[in-house]
């Protein structure tokens, strides 16, 4: 007859995870930030939300707004401040090559 298993006093590795998240959401909140960028890549801070909704809308209403000739472009983006918004925002990214997964 095999020993007897020993018992688990420890939370698996997930829950512990998991725990940790909330509160670390639950804390800090990052906010959604709605720049205006114009065709010089110049970044303009319109405003800052909290709420993923109220920063659609507006980037939405934004480029409803928009005469067909402005070349500005409206994007709404997800960063812990604006620096690291800005950043986000001027960061070339490369082209997804096919195949590549």
């Amino acid at each position: 007859m095999p020993p007897p298993r020993p018992q688990r006093f420890h939370q698996p590795v997930t829950d512990t995870l998991s725990n940790l998240n909330s509160l670390t959401t639950a804390n800090t909140a990052m906010p959604y930030f709605v720049y205006r960028i114009s065709p010089e890549r110049k970044l303009t801070l319109i405003e800052t939300f909290t709420k993923f909704k109220e920063a659609k809308d507006l980037a939405r209403s934004l480029r409803a707004q928009q005469a067909t000739d402005d070349r500005n472009i409206v994007r709404m983006i997800f960063a812990e401040d604006p620096k690291k918004a800005q950043l986000l925002l001027t960061d070339l990214r490369t082209p997804k090559t096919e195949g590549d997964d």
